[in-house]
């Protein structure tokens, strides 16, 4: 097996950047574009603030998902 070596402040700040609960997730840009929705008629237009709201509850498996 190959495996590389790091120096222990190299490492250490590796491991606290990777840690860090504020960049865990990716900044995820709002908008109301249209979503496509699996399974919905095509003949379904939903509104601007509907298509925010499909988005958001889909980023974090919320609503029917929960």
């Amino acid at each position: 097996m190959v495996g590389c070596a790091a120096t222990k402040p190299s490492w250490t700040g590796l491991q606290a950047k990777a840690g860090d609960p504020s960049k865990l997730r990716f900044r995820q840009a709002d908008g109301e574009s249209p979503q496509v929705i699996a399974g919905i008629s095509g003949d379904i237009t939903l509104h601007g603030y509907q298509n925010a709201l499909v988005l958001r509850m889909s980023r974090n498996f919320e609503g029917i998902n929960g």
